[in-house]
């Protein structure tokens, strides 16, 4: 039976029934567009389809890597590396690319720590060199040296070690020499030129020269005193005990 003074119009809803101005809101908003979006739904539909987004891309680029022909459109040297077989009697990280420089070339390097122009081939004479072409910014180039500092001291008289900074800053590189206490010559080749001249491919480059300045070997990457010493016999008939 209906309450006096009450139709059926005039009914108050439930607790489960009733609407907050908010949820009615979004019921008016739903019948006009579709459900309503909230914040945090919002979000995650931009993060799914932002790693959508980044997984496309790296799918892309292996598309790119696995079906490109890589080797094709490389130099000749670079793709030997590549190819294990390419070089079987050179140890990892070695390149010989002595019939790229022939003699070693003339130019006007700098007096390391110093503005006065030496020549490259005013190291020759007597006895055979090694050029060591190394940076600060090189940490392969960095560890070597003090293995190449011991050979230096054990075989001074027998051949000439010249070290050749590359494309470093002077305030980093002679506090850093005197540090480590380096005594053979050193010399500055400021903008990389002298290195692009002989055919350098990376850091730590090591060049071994005949006393007529006739390049007998290169090597592309760092050496320990073993490896230095073996190379010194080999190349330039040189035995230096350490």
């Amino acid at each position: 039976m209906d309450k006096p003074g009450m139709d059926e119009e005039d009914e108050v809803p439930t607790d489960d029934q009733a609407l907050t101005d908010d949820e009615a809101l979004g019921v008016a908003e739903q019948g006009e567009s579709g459900p309503a979006t909230t914040p945090s739904s919002a979000g995650a539909g931009r993060t799914i389809a932002v790693g959508a987004l980044i997984v496309i891309i790296l799918l892309g680029g292996a598309v790119l890597l696995l079906g490109g022909d890589d080797q094709a459109d490389m130099p000749d040297n670079i793709a030997d590396l590549l190819d294990p077989s390419a070089t079987p009697d050179q140890p990892p990280g070695s390149l010989d690319l002595t019939d790229a420089v022939g003699a070693l070339p003339e130019f006007d390097l700098t007096e390391f720590g110093a503005d006065e122009v030496v020549g490259a081939t005013s190291f020759l004479g007597d006895r055979p060199v090694v050029l060591n072409f190394w940076a600060t910014w090189c940490a392969p180039c960095v560890a070597e040296m003090p293995d190449f500092q011991e050979v230096h001291e054990a075989g001074s008289e027998a051949f000439r070690l010249v070290g050749i900074n590359t494309m470093d800053a002077q305030i980093n590189a002679v506090p850093f020499v005197e540090e480590l206490g380096i005594t053979y010559d050193l010399a500055t080749d400021e903008t990389g030129e002298y290195f692009n001249l002989t055919g350098g491919f990376g850091m730590p480059t090591t060049l071994f020269v005949e006393p007529d300045g006739s390049v007998a070997y290169r090597h592309t990457g760092p050496l320990t005193i073993e490896q230095m010493t073996e190379l010194l016999d080999e190349h330039l008939d040189v035995q230096v005990e350490v």
